[in-house]
Formats: C-alpha cells, sequence, structure tokens
C-alpha cells in the first residue's frame, strides 16, 4: 500500500468536513487494508487518533476551528476573487489539493478560481508566470502536499488583509527576525503548521498567542493582495522564495504577517520527517543579505539598557541607528537582542517593545547569531554588553561597547 495514500485517507478522516466513514470502509475493502493496519496507521499519521476513530464511528467531535463573527460572515464587501495558484505536475495530487480549496466556505461577493502551474524548474519564475495570468486581487500560492484545513480560512485571510493596509503577504509559520543561519527551523519558529512525514505527524512551531510580523516566511503556502515581482535573480533553494519576497516587500514599506493560529491552519504533507535543507542556506545569506563591498557591523540592543531606560533608551536606539545610516553607502548593519527570546523582551515592557520594533521594521534583525558561518562576515560588534564580546574578541575583531563614541 501507497503511504502516501494512506495518509491522504487519514487526513481527510481528521479533518475534511465532507469526510464519509463509509468511503474509508469501501477504500480499505479495495485495497485489502486490514483494521489493525488502518488502527496502526491512524496512530502514526494522525495527529489526534482519537478524534479519527471517534469520526469513523459516527460520534460527535469538536470544532477545531473558530466560526468567524456574523458581523463578518455578514460582511457586505467589495467583489473579489481570490485565485488559488498550484504547482503541480502530478494530477492525483492537484485533486488533492483542490478538494481541500473546495471545502473552504465563501465570503459573500467572493469568488474563487485555481491556476495550476506545471513544469515548474523555478518557484519565484512559476510564481512570476501565475501571477501575470492571474488578475485576481487576492492570490494563495500552493506548492504540493498542501491541505487547507481550516474551512474558514478565507474569511480569516482577507479580514486580515482589510483591517492592515501594509499587509502584503501573509504565511503560516516563520520567524520574526532573520534567521543567522538562514534556517528559521533551528533558531525562530512561530506560527503552526502540521506537517506529515514519512513515519509520523507532527506540529511545527509555536504559536505566539497573536499575529506577528515576520521576516522570513515558510513557503508551503502564501497568500498575497498585492502584486509584486518574485525575485529569479537569487540563486538559492525553493524553500527560501517566500523568505526572500518577504524580505523585499519590507524594503517597500510592507509587511508579512504570521497569524495566531490556536491549531495549525495548514497540514503540509512534506514526507520527510525532518526539514531538509543543503548548502543554498548559505548562498541566500551570501548573495543577498549580506551586501558586498560593505563593512558590516553588529548592533547588539540589550532589555536592560533599552527597555528598561524606556524613552532614554528608545532615544539612544534612534541615535545610533541614525548614525549608522549616514554610512549606509559604506556600512550594513545587523542588529541582534540580548537576550534574544523575544518573549522575555515582551515581558519586561510590552510598550516600549513595541516601539522598537517599529523603529527596526525593514531593518536586518538576526536571531541565533552564535552562528560561526554568520559571525565570521560580521566585520565589528557594537552594542550592550553580551557573550558575543568575548566571541569578537577571540576573533580579534573590533569591539565598541554603547558608551563609547561612534568615530
Amino acid at each position: 500500500m501507497d503511504t502516501k495514500f494512506l495518509r491522504y485517507q487519514i487526513q481527510c478522516a481528521e479533518f475534511l468536513d465532507s469526510f464519509n466513514p463509509a468511503d474509508l470502509i469501501t477504500i480499505m475493502e479495495e485495497n485489502s487494508i486490514s483494521m489493525d493496519d488502518m488502527s496502526l496507521a491512524i496512530s502514526r499519521f494522525a495527529i489526534n487518533a482519537d478524534r479519527v476513530f471517534d469520526r469513523i464511528e459516527g460520534k460527535e467531535i469538536q470544532n477545531l476551528f473558530t466560526i468567524p463573527e456574523n458581523q463578518t460572515i455578514e460582511k457586505n464587501r467589495e467583489a473579489a476573487e481570490v485565485c488559488f495558484i498550484v504547482c503541480s505536475d502530478d494530477e492525483v495530487e492537484y485533486a488533492r489539493i483542490m478538494e481541500w480549496i473546495n471545502n473552504l466556505y465563501i465570503p459573500r461577493n467572493i469568488t474563487i478560481s485555481s491556476l495550476q502551474v506545471t513544469g515548474v524548474s523555478k518557484l519565484s519564475s512559476a510564481y512570476n508566470e501565475a501571477m501575470e495570468a492571474s488578475q485576481a486581487k487576492y492570490k494563495v500560492y500552493v506548492r504540493e502536499g498542501v491541505r487547507i484545513l481550516n474551512p474558514y480560512f478565507l474569511f480569516n485571510i482577507i479580514n486580515r488583509f482589510e483591517n492592515a493596509s501594509d499587509v502584503a503577504m501573509i504565511g503560516f509559520i516563520g520567524s520574526k527576525y532573520i534567521p543567522a543561519n538562514g534556517i528559521m527551523e533551528d533558531v525562530d519558529c512561530y506560527g503552526t503548521l502540521s506537517v506529515a512525514g514519512e513515519s509520523e505527524t507532527f506540529i511545527c512551531g509555536e504559536d505566539l498567542g497573536k499575529d506577528f510580523y515576520a521576516s522570513f516566511i515558510h513557503s508551503a503556502i502564501v497568500a498575497t493582495n498585492i502584486d509584486t515581482r518574485w525575485n529569479e535573480e537569487i540563486e538559492c533553494n525553493d524553500e527560501f522564495t517566500c523568505s526572500i519576497h518577504s524580505l523585499e516587500l519590507a524594503k517597500k514599506g510592507l509587511r508579512s504577517l504570521v497569524p495566531h493560529q490556536e491549531f495549525p491552519w495548514i497540514l503540509y504533507d512534506y514526507g520527510h520527517d525532518m526539514f531538509i535543507h543543503d548548502n543554498t542556506n548559505n548562498e541566500l545569506m551570501e548573495n543577498f543579505i549580506f551586501e558586498k563591498g560593505k563593512k558590516h557591523i553588529l548592533l547588539c540592543l540589550g532589555a536592560s539598557s533599552l527597555v528598561e531606560m524606556e524613552n532614554s533608551g528608545i532615544n539612544k536606539l534612534i541615535s545610533n541607528l541614525k548614525t549608522f545610516d549616514e554610512s549606509n553607502d559604506k556600512i550594513q548593519l545587523f542588529i541582534c537582542f540580548f537576550p534574544e527570546d523575544i518573549k522575555q523582551w515582551a515581558n519586561v515592557n510590552n510598550d516600549a517593545f513595541s516601539k522598537i520594533d517599529k523603529l527596526l521594521f525593514g531593518r536586518n534583525v538576526v536571531t541565533g547569531i552564535s552562528c560561526k558561518e554568520f559571525l565570521d562576515k560580521i566585520d565589528a560588534y557594537y552594542g550592550d554588553s553580551s557573550p558575543l564580546v568575548l566571541k569578537f574578541a577571540d576573533m580579534k575583531k573590533p569591539v565598541m561597547i554603547r558608551s563609547a563614541t561612534i568615530e
């Protein structure tokens, strides 16, 4: 029995509203799958095996996703189209993706369409081709293996676009800041994504309990409301396509958002038990993040000197940024926090942290900075004391504590 086929049947049994237990029994009979084998598969591939067994037995189950408020459902919004752009050469897989799309509730005055893109050699090129082929206001870019679990998906993304004019892209798991090694799953992965691997299904990421703006975005599925060309020039793995797009949107003053999800809205049938990366993450940092011909300075912001000092600390940050900006043709500034855990900062003073966050929007704020490959590219350290001071001293690179005058 094809494992992917079996996983898909379990995904439908666990989440698809139109699931019919009789259909699953028929599939088991046609493929000679015993109840013991099916039970074993459910225990491996279901996120909640009891939920699947309850659905097979026809029991009432809990709704995993919040039903939109009446005012949202009844909202008489302007007519608009949502186009689902699906990159797949596999007709069976395309049909599976569309089965979940066709299960979505559609807001009033919204129409949906789909566009299948085949023969994809480079994701950014395929997205540009599809973007130009569709006149839809909203575009949802979908890769093979994606199942949209939340039937209210369209209500949720359209509401967020309508309520924030500077949000141009929505992803469902991402990194608030740039991961120093280029791999967000290693250091700073928020939002949630159900991932079906070869031997199990697991939930990746951590929900922050609220929406947040992201620098890096996972490429499984994203939604946009503004047509901006995808960068085809950077040579790197397709996994970084949406992250590059997010960083380029930020340069235009536009944001990428990851919504709060009590339960993952998306399941990604990835087929591997962990995300696979090759050395193209180094190419991403080398060819896109780091600007050639400039000195690369790391500015470390400590919670104690900025947040506790509140306005005076923020004013000092503004002064420092202005000093570096005046030399922007010679210097590229990277910014890190100490401690790195953003939740620790938010708990110190939410108002101050929010101000700092706005000041740093569109800048190279980095997390996971202990990465050796990243530190090797940095020419000097400036800012508050942190464990990195000793590392820079060991590397015989200049260290300037914040109180020092910048020459």
